[in-house]
C-alpha cells in the first residue's frame, strides 16, 4: 500500500519511527508530536496501448503529510515538516516493497493547516508521486 511504502521510506530517511511518532492513515491523540501520512486524490493513471481496462502502467497518487506539534510547539512541528519536505520533494527513483517509484514532488511548501482542538499546531504539505501500477491497494 502507498502509505505503508511511504512509512517505510520516511522511517529510514527522515528520522521518524513507525508507531511512535509516524502514523499511517490516522493520527492518534497521543503523542503530541506526531506525523501522519494520508492518502489523497491523485491524478488519472498513465495508460499504454489505449484507454481500456488493464492498460494503466503508472499510478499518480497524492499524499497529505501532517506534522503535529505540542502546544506552543510551532517551531518543532515546522522543523520536522521541513525535514519531511526535503526528503519528499524530488523523491528519488527507487523501489519500495517491490514497487518502483519514478518521481515525487511537493505541490507547495509546508504550511500551517491550523491548530487542533487541544491547541497543537499542524503543519502540512501535499505531495505528488508517480509509481509503477500496483496490483494491490
Amino acid at each position: 500500500m502507498l502509505v505503508d511504502d511511504l512509512g517505510d521510506y520516511l522511517s529510514s530517511q527522515a528520522g521518524l519511527t513507525l508507531g511512535t511518532d509516524l502514523f499511517l492513515g490516522q493520527m492518534p491523540d497521543t503523542p503530541d508530536s506526531a506525523t501522519c501520512v494520508y492518502e489523497s486524490g491523485g491524478l488519472s493513471p498513465i495508460k499504454a496501448m489505449g484507454n481500456v481496462a488493464g492498460a494503466a502502467k503508472v499510478e499518480r497518487p497524492r499524499v497529505h503529510i501532517v506534522r503535529r506539534g505540542a502546544q506552543c510547539g510551532y517551531e518543532d512541528a515546522r522543523a520536522t515538516a521541513h525535514a519531511v519536505f526535503m526528503k519528499m520533494d524530488g523523491f528519488p527513483t527507487r523501489s519500495i516493497n517491490g514497487i518502483s517509484y519514478f518521481w515525487g514532488s511537493a505541490l507547495q511548501s509546508p504550511f500551517l493547516r491550523g491548530v487542533d482542538e487541544q491547541g497543537r499546531p499542524e503543519i502540512a504539505c501535499n505531495y505528488q508521486l508517480e509509481r509503477q501500477m500496483s496490483s494491490s491497494t
